[in-house]
């Protein structure tokens, strides 16, 4: 009796190092996925900074180590904005601070546990439960201080 040959398919690994049509084909299945307008929008911004921000990196493997890396450079960003925005609103009164958001930094920021959306408040007067209250200050604080120790 003949022995059955398995044919055992040779799974094929995936591309260590990603060129940009491959980003882009993964961009455009991500976004038509998505329903929602908003939706859309939202991702394929978070999507144009990843791609952008891997681009300008010397060629590197994609992997966990390389999205830590991305998330740990995208919340520095989101940290000196916000900052920057926060001063910003007691720049020009300080008795009576006022945002003064426009174009790109009229978004959403995360930096750690805090979670903050600037999209709505231009020329809106500043509340500290915009940023979730006086003490998310403190947090940013503390966030500045360790980027400070590294």
């Amino acid at each position: 009796m003949p022995h059955a040959r398995s044919h055992a398919r040779k799974k094929k690994t995936p591309k260590r190092v990603l060129a940009l049509p491959d980003l882009e084909h993964a961009k455009s299945a991500v976004i038509s996925s998505l329903t929602s307008r908003s939706g859309q929008r939202t991702c394929d911004h978070a999507i144009r900074e990843f791609v952008g921000w891997y681009c300008s990196e010397p060629r590197l493997a994609f992997n966990r180590t390389v999205v830590l890396r991305y998330r740990i450079s995208s919340e520095v960003d989101h940290w000196v904005a916000l900052v920057y925005q926060i001063r910003n609103a007691f720049a020009h009164d300080i008795a009576r601070p006022k945002w003064h958001i426009s174009g790109r930094f009229a978004r959403e920021y995360r930096i750690g546990r805090v979670y903050v959306d600037l999209t709505s408040l231009h020329a809106a007067p500043f509340d500290y439960s915009q940023i979730g209250g006086p003490d998310k200050l403190f947090v940013l604080k503390e966030y500045g201080l360790k980027l400070e120790a590294t």
